[in-house]
C-alpha cells in the first residue's frame, strides 16, 4: 500500500508543478504584453504620422522643383514628388516597426511574399509610370492613341494614365499596358499633316485641278507656309481620277476643326472653277452584247492572221531568186493563150454571111 501512496503523492506534485509552470508562463506573457503596449502605441502613432509627413514632404519637394522648372517639364515635378513620398513612407514604416519591437526579418519575408503575388501588378504599373515620366515619350496635355482609345492625357498616376477622349469620356489605362503596347502621339512633333481626298472627271485637266486645289488650301489662315501644302495625283479609279490635298498645321491646333473648314472650302470653290466631282459610272452588258463582242473579236483576230500570212507570203516572194538563177533556166516558157475570138472561130458556122452560136452544152 505504501508504494501506491508514493505514486499518488508524486502525481499530485507533478500536477502542481505543471499548473505552476503554466501560470508562470501566462503571467510572464501578460506581463510582456503590457510591457509592449507602450511600444506598440508609439509604433502605431509613428506609422500614422509617416503618411502625414510623406504628404508634407511631397508637397514641399514639388513646390521647390516647380519654382525652378518650367511647366513644360511637369513630369519631373511629378516624379520627384512621388520619389520623396515613397521614400518617406519607407523610412517611417521601418522606424515604426523598430519602435514597436517587431522583428524586421519576418516582416520583410512577408512583404516579399506579398510583392511576389498580390503586389506584382501594382509594382509593374508603378515602374512603368516612372519609365513613362523619365522617357518623356508623351506628357500631360499630349494627344495620344493607345489601342482603340484616342484622347488627351490629363494625368499620369502611380498605377494608371488618365486619358480624356474626344467625346468627353475618361479612360483609365494601366501604365504597364501603355509601356508594353504601341502608342501614337499626335502632339510630340510641332506640326501635323492633314490629308483630304478629292475626285475629278477623267475629262478634267489634272494640272488645272491641282492648281485650283492648291490655291484653295493656301487660303486657310491656320495652314502653315512651311512645310508647303501640296496636291498630288494619287490613283486612277473606276470613274474618277483621285487627287490628294496635303497640308500641315500646328500639332497643338484643333486639327479636326481645320480639316472640316478646309473640306467646306474645297466643296464650295472647286465647282466655281469648273471642277465637279464625278458620279460613279457603271457599264452594263447583256448576253447578246457579249456574243456580238466575241464575234467581233474573233473576226478581228482572223483578219489579223490573214494579213500576217499575206505579208509573210509577200516577203517570201520578194526574197526569191531572179531570172538569172537556175530555177528560171529550168522553167520552159509557155505560149500565151489565143484571143477569145480565135477560140470561138471554129465553133461558129457561117449561114448566109451571118454567124450563129452553137447550142448550149456543146
Amino acid at each position: 500500500m505504501f508504494p501506491y501512496l508514493q505514486i499518488q503523492n508524486r502525481a499530485l506534485e507533478s500536477g502542481d508543478q505543471i499548473r505552476g509552470g503554466v501560470a508562470d508562463k501566462l503571467a510572464e506573457f501578460i506581463t510582456n504584453i503590457f510591457a509592449q503596449i507602450p511600444s506598440w502605441i508609439a509604433g502605431g502613432i509613428l506609422f500614422l504620422l509617416t503618411f502625414v509627413a510623406a504628404k508634407i514632404v511631397k508637397a514641399s519637394v514639388e513646390a521647390r522643383i516647380s519654382a525652378k522648372v518650367d511647366q513644360e517639364h511637369e513630369e519631373i515635378i511629378i516624379l520627384s514628388g512621388r520619389i520623396s513620398y515613397f521614400t518617406t513612407i519607407l523610412i517611417g514604416i521601418t522606424v515604426a516597426l523598430k519602435v514597436a519591437g517587431i522583428d524586421l526579418t519576418a516582416v520583410l519575408a512577408a512583404v516579399g511574399f506579398g510583392i511576389g503575388f498580390a503586389l506584382r501588378d501594382l509594382i509593374m504599373n508603378f515602374l512603368a509610370g516612372v519609365m513613362i515620366l523619365v522617357s518623356r515619350q508623351f506628357t500631360i496635355g499630349d494627344i495620344i492613341k493607345v489601342g482603340e482609345t484616342t484622347g488627351k492625357v490629363v494625368e499620369i498616376q502611380t498605377r494608371a494614365t488618365i486619358i480624356r477622349a474626344f467625346d468627353g469620356t475618361k479612360v483609365i489605362v494601366p501604365n504597364a499596358e501603355i509601356f508594353k503596347n504601341a502608342v501614337t502621339s499626335y502632339t510630340t512633333n510641332p506640326t501635323r499633316r492633314i490629308e483630304i481626298p478629292i475626285y475629278i472627271y477623267y475629262s478634267t485637266n489634272i494640272k488645272y485641278a491641282m492648281k485650283c486645289a492648291l490655291e484653295i488650301a493656301r487660303q486657310h489662315p491656320m495652314v502653315l507656309k512651311k512645310p508647303e501644302p501640296k496636291v498630288i495625283a494619287q490613283e486612277f479609279d473606276d470613274s474618277s481620277i483621285n487627287l490628294s490635298v496635303r497640308f500641315w498645321v500646328s500639332s497643338t491646333a484643333s486639327w479636326l476643326q481645320i480639316k472640316s473648314e478646309m473640306m467646306h472650302m474645297l466643296h464650295e470653290q472647286l465647282p466655281q472653277k469648273g471642277i465637279d466631282a464625278p458620279y460613279p459610272i457603271y457599264h452594263l452588258e447583256t448576253e447578246a452584247d457579249t456574243k456580238t463582242d466575241t464575234q467581233k473579236a474573233e473576226e478581228l483576230a482572223a483578219k489579223g492572221v490573214q494579213e500576217m500570212e499575206a505579208q509573210e507570203q509577200q516577203n517570201t516572194q520578194m526574197s526569191a531568186p531572179n531570172g538569172n538563177g537556175s530555177e528560171a533556166a529550168d522553167t520552159e516558157p509557155q505560149e500565151p493563150d489565143p484571143p477569145m475570138d480565135l477560140q470561138l472561130a471554129p465553133e461558129m458556122v457561117a449561114n448566109n454571111g451571118q454567124t450563129t452560136t452553137p447550142p448550149s452544152g456543146v
